[in-house]
């Protein structure tokens, strides 16, 4: 689906969503997988393809009358190709090999884009702190009072 939410890809044709007008056919040969990317920069909307013709990638434009650029090959058959939402990656298999192929940073695949900060070392440091204090805590009243004979 395109980042707009307007238009639906399929293997062979775009289609408008609210009504299912064609709106485009293209053609990708062995065309096994796809992923849409949402970015801010120029990829916004194109789309990543996995074929089955050994391993190799297309980037398809449909800005550009669906323009098509090899952005990897050489690899094994392809059989599988899926978007992974989690990190907005294409997954996909070459040979018998899993990759992923991404887009950059603030830049996400069938997904919007993952975030791009990592918590700051501070942060994990009062989140360890918070546990272990909790931790002690819990032990400390556990234990049993000492019984003197």
């Amino acid at each position: 689906m395109s980042p707009d939410g307007l238009t639906v890809y399929t293997n062979s044709a775009a289609y408008r969503i609210s009504d299912g007008a064609l709106l485009s056919t293209y053609s990708v040969a062995g065309a096994d997988g796809m992923g849409v990317i949402s970015s801010s920069n120029s990829l916004n909307g194109q789309i990543m393809v996995s074929t089955d013709g050994f391993g190799t990638l297309v980037l398809l434009d449909p800005l550009n009358s669906f323009a098509q650029t090899v952005i990897a090959t050489g690899g094994g058959y392809g059989d599988f190709a899926n978007v992974d939402p989690t990190t907005g990656t294409l997954l996909f298999s070459s040979g018998g090999d899993l990759g992923r192929l991404s887009c950059g940073v603030g830049c996400g695949v069938g997904a919007p884009p993952p975030p791009s900060g990592v918590p700051e070392p501070s942060s994990w440091m009062m989140l360890l702190l918070g546990f272990g204090l909790m931790g002690g805590a819990l032990r400390r009243r556990r234990k049993a009072p000492l019984s003197y004979a």
